[in-house]
């Protein structure tokens, strides 16, 4: 039997965990959670959890066959963790089983979906990109590398998310909108025009915040 780490024992760590631990059998069968690998003070200290940290990310041993999942939402350190574990382990991508995924979609490396979400068709999601519970995603929508979106968002047809962009939990995406690259997009947002590279929004229509030390 195969091992699997989640890299990450914060709050998203523990929930991968959890939607994971009950479908490991049907999607990764050749599989074994082993737990967590995390660096510096944790959530389980705190919180119940069936796992529990077993070594450290920057330092472990990985057996030739061992595969991580990124139970982080920060793409900074989801880049991070990449840049210094690949071609050591394995990075597969993880779909929960209740997902639906339309025709003709291409789903990258180390992308995490989880629960209850909808893919629809032709849509292109990058690598190492997170979706939480319940998102939805409108025909030929394409989502770049390292993006995290949080639980039901809405993404209509023709959108596009750039790279390390943030999109915060019932946010809404109109059709044809770009959201540039490491951008942040507030919680309950409703994003009606184009958002450029690293900008902060939030409101409906979002509009953008300045942030101290932003220009």
């Amino acid at each position: 039997m195969k091992k699997l780490y989640i890299i990450g024992a914060g709050a998203f760590g523990r929930e991968l965990e959890s939607w994971l631990d009950s479908s490991i059998e049907s999607v990764f069968p050749e599989y074994q959670l082993q737990g967590f690998l995390h660096s510096g003070p944790n959530d389980l200290d705190q919180y119940p959890c069936d796992h529990q940290v077993v070594g450290d990310w920057q330092d472990f041993s990985f057996g030739p066959d061992d595969a991580v999942l990124l139970g982080i939402a920060d793409a900074k350190w989801k880049r991070r963790i990449v840049e210094k574990l690949h071609g050591t382990v394995l990075f597969p991508t993880f779909i929960h089983p209740s997902v639906s995924i339309g025709k003709h979609t291409h789903i990258g490396e180390g992308t995490i979906i989880l629960l209850n979400s909808i893919v629809s068709c032709n849509v292109s999601i990058g690598n190492f990109v997170t979706i939480n519970v319940g998102c939805h995603f409108g025909h030929d929508c394409t989502i770049g590398d390292f993006a995290s979106i949080m639980t039901y968002v809405d993404s209509a047809g023709w959108t596009s998310l750039g790279e390390d962009s943030f999109i915060g939990t019932h946010a809404t995406i109109i059709p044809h909108t770009h959201v540039g690259k490491e951008a942040l997009i507030g919680a309950g947002s409703v994003v009606v025009r184009k958002v450029p590279e690293g900008w902060h929004v939030f409101g409906n229509p979002a509009s953008r915040i300045i942030l101290p030390g932003q220009k």
